[in-house]
């Protein structure tokens, strides 16, 4: 069993499904049928299952394994008062659970000046599986999650946490024929994010910051949105040079339908040529196909600029280069991970500047960025498969 949320933004589904892929290669001896358990349909998410019901921890026991992940499911948030993961077994749970148990490349997040209400109940968990490991696995996905986790317990809880690469990295792709492509011409993508824009555009600007601008009268939305514009206004500039000094033709991708709304705002910016001849706006799809079909136009573009993590994530494990653009630790932790310096930081001054240069260097060393993410991507290969033979012990 898979406890994910299956059905929604296609950043799980490449996770999932690459997981999936991987493990089935890495056990060929084994005949394995994952049962998709959707995390939306309990709660404290959109329906009403219990995850700690007798009548789940029977389904449980009815398998020979239960996954949990992928996605960032180790979150600050209040409501998941029990191990501070959105899958929130209680300690009970866990002992009536008798199949092995795998945390599998969660992500642990804590934005800007957010209190993480539930940390000792995560250190329980991972106590519990220090204490118990023959049934419990716990990984990390390579995004930074460990070193912001070990700055929050002690190491002798955080020691035995695997950090492994995220499912994304090996996602399987559908042969789909893409209108949004121009033969002939170079073909780039955008993925901007429209979610959570005062943790993405605040320009590095604390908690105790934003509560000093309310006190003193400052309209936190509109200097956000002015700062957004400014971030905006530059990816328009780029575009526009590449339009129109290298034959290019822009493709803007968004993974879920809040990143329309910044889409509308961009396409608002540039040039109102631009927009009707040299841009295209892809679909939003979700799940495990739409995240197949959609990384396979990934995988066909000349490069990609993108902020969400697995706008990254996918096309470097499908060697398309690709160039982070940082508004969040996450991106940073993932790119220091994969020991690249293929991302620019949208708070930086010089933004725009640094980002030209890192499109010329693409340009012109394309052949050997593609070989040297295929050498990265075989290291982060052998890392998963370590990881799913200890997997597959707890089973034997």
């Amino acid at each position: 069993m898979q406890i994910a949320s299956h059905r929604t933004n296609i950043g799980d589904g490449a996770n999932i499904t690459g997981f999936q892929k991987t493990l089935r290669e890495d056990a060929p001896d084994y005949d394995i049928d994952f049962i998709n358990e959707e995390i939306m349909e309990y709660a404290p998410h959109l329906g009403s299952k219990d995850f700690n019901s007798n009548e789940f921890i029977s389904y449980a026991n009815k398998m020979d394994m239960v996954v949990i992940g992928g996605g960032g499911f180790f979150s600050a948030f209040e409501r998941f008062k029990n191990t501070g993961c959105h899958v929130d077994f209680t300690l009970e749970t866990l002992n009536k659970i008798e199949v092995p148990i795998v945390y599998y490349a969660l992500g642990f997040a804590v934005y800007y000046g957010q209190q993480y209400h539930n940390i000792e109940r995560l250190g329980a968990l991972l106590d519990y599986a220090n204490n118990n490991p023959q049934k419990t696995l716990i990984s990390l996905r390579n995004d930074g999650s460990h070193q912001r986790l070990e700055a929050l317990l002690e190491p002798s809880r955080t020691n035995n946490v695997s950090i492994i690469p995220d499912g994304g990295f090996y996602v399987p792709t559908i042969d789909t024929e893409h209108q949004e492509l121009e033969e002939g011409k170079l073909n780039f993508g955008l993925q901007l994010a429209g979610d959570k824009a005062t943790m993405r555009f605040q320009e590095g600007a604390n908690f105790p910051a934003r509560i000093a601008r309310k006190i003193l009268g400052s309209n936190w939305s509109v200097e956000n949105i002015k700062q957004q514009n400014r971030v905006l206004k530059t990816l328009a500039d780029i575009s526009e040079w590449l339009i129109k000094e290298h034959n290019a033709n822009l493709i803007i991708l968004p993974h879920i339908h809040s990143d329309l709304t910044i889409t509308d705002r961009f396409t608002h910016i540039l040039p109102r040529d631009l927009v009707r001849f040299n841009t295209k706006i892809a679909g939003v799809y979700r799940g495990h196909d739409g995240g197949q079909k959609q990384f396979d136009l990934y995988k066909k573009l000349d490069f990609t600029m993108g902020m969400r993590f697995h706008s990254n994530v996918c096309p470097f494990g499908l060697g398309t280069p690709s160039i982070g653009l940082v508004s969040h630790d996450q991106l940073d932790g993932l790119y220091a991970e994969l020991e690249s310096d293929s991302f620019v930081k949208i708070q930086d001054k010089k933004f725009g500047d640094k980002l030209k240069q890192k499109i010329i260097y693409i340009l012109a060393n394309t052949e050997a960025i593609k070989k040297q993410q295929k050498i990265k991507n075989q290291e982060l290969r052998n890392i998963t498969n370590k990881f799913h033979q200890k997997m597959i012990e707890l089973i034997k």
